[in-house]
């Protein structure tokens, strides 16, 4: 249900009162105060209300919006609390698709360039170019991505930063002397 805000309410009151007391200033004057106390009710609810929307959310109303999920802070910061959140969402919801393994890995490692290989006949590989994550992090995104593998498919996940060291077959990659390690997160 979407919540409709109403910035105007003094000409919207204004407007609804009846012709023959619109001439009166009396009339108008209350309508104008009345007006004003609604918008400012309005406004601190409205602003009340976004504040605990997911993406607006911050420290305590984002812990509530973990525990929905079944997630808790544990040493994540705000943004890394939010992404997992979100993620753990669409993880709800997922059926193991590779699509929704991509989009999931992406949203958790807030990945630049995002690569599947399929390794044959049961596994594949995905792989991110991302900042390094901290720890916490770290264990949190192998710990959700494990739970989208589907049974029986083996999966290698790794976080690749960027300038990463690789061969000559991968042109994204930077050769001997200049790249820098992946880390394989499962």
């Amino acid at each position: 249900m979407a919540i409709l805000y109403f910035g105007d309410h003094e000409a919207r009151l204004l407007a609804r009162l009846l012709s023959q007391d619109r001439e009166h200033e009396s009339w108008r004057a209350f309508a104008r105060a009345m007006a004003a106390g609604l918008q400012r009710l309005e406004d601190e609810i409205f602003g009340a209300v976004l504040a605990l929307d997911l993406p607006n959310a911050t420290h305590a109303a984002l812990d509530v919006w973990a525990g929905i999920v079944g997630e808790v802070r544990g040493g994540l910061s705000d943004g890394e609390l939010r992404r997992v959140v979100s993620v753990k969402l669409q993880i709800m919801r997922c059926n193991g698709t590779v699509d929704e393994q991509i989009r999931i890995y992406r949203g958790l490692l807030d990945a630049v360039a995002t690569r599947y290989f399929q390794l044959p006949p049961a596994a594949y590989q995905l792989q991110g170019e991302t900042v390094p994550l901290r720890p916490v992090m770290r264990r949190r995104v192998t710990r959700l991505m494990r739970s989208v593998v589907p049974a029986g498919v083996g999966a290698h996940v790794v976080e690749a930063q960027p300038l990463y060291f690789g061969f000559s077959g991968d042109t994204h990659a930077v050769g001997f002397g200049g790249g820098v390690l992946a880390r394989q997160l499962f």
